[in-house]
């Protein structure tokens, strides 16, 4: 169940991202003249695909091997819907930096090339990046948190649905109206490496383009 909730809330939301990115492309924050979203979306579809099929097996073993305390699959509640989100926003948020700042630095940086070859995103570009990078950055920093708090499973499962339609639409998307943060380190490289709050305790939150 918690493949097939990233997987269709995936091809949902890419879907309407390349709605726009073909129908509406005035709505992109684009520096980009000339963008030719067709040869794009070609170059990054064998990757997208290839990724999507690999999550198959982690998001198995995540399920059925790790996420089977008696409180997740009992969906027994010890703490309050907030908080257990707020937890989970914080260790996530520090999850992800870390993965995230070690992929720029020198020595790894090439695990997370792929990911920046285009400054700016696509929706389905989410996911556009290396196996190391889908499998640390995409699942597990977000999915181990979830394990750690021992967080409900029918709240595991609304919160893939979640987090998969932020990073898609809301990180990647590269809408004028919406989140700009993500497509900013795009741009940057050396910024907004988190999600919420460690960007700024650690220096390196941008809000300028």
């Amino acid at each position: 169940m918690y493949y097939f909730i990233f997987l269709t809330t995936f091809i949902t939301t890419s879907s309407l991202c390349a709605f726009a990115d073909f129908v509406l492309p005035h709505l992109r924050l684009s520096t980009k003249k000339n963008e030719d979203p067709y040869k794009d979306y070609i170059i990054m579809l064998p990757i997208v695909i290839r990724n999507l099929v690999i999550s198959y097996p982690v998001f198995y073993f995540i399920e059925n091997y790790l996420c089977i305390t008696k409180n997740i699959k009992q969906n027994i509640y010890n703490y309050h819907t907030i908080t257990y989100l707020i937890l989970w926003m914080f260790f996530a948020d520090i999850f992800l930096y870390i993965v995230h700042r070690l992929f720029h630095t020198k020595q790894l940086y090439f695990l997370h090339k792929t990911h920046h070859e285009f400054s700016n995103p696509y929706g389905i570009g989410s996911i556009y990046c290396s196996i190391t990078e889908m499998v640390c950055s995409n699942i597990l920093a977000l999915l181990l948190p979830i394990y750690m708090i021992d967080i409900p499973e029918n709240m595991i499962l609304c919160m893939i649905g979640g987090m998969t339609f932020w990073t898609v639409f809301m990180s990647h998307g590269c809408f004028q109206e919406f989140n700009q943060s993500h497509i900013i380190h795009h741009r940057k490289f050396n910024c907004n490496y988190g999600l919420f709050i460690t960007d700024r305790i650690m220096g390196t939150k941008e809000n300028k383009m």
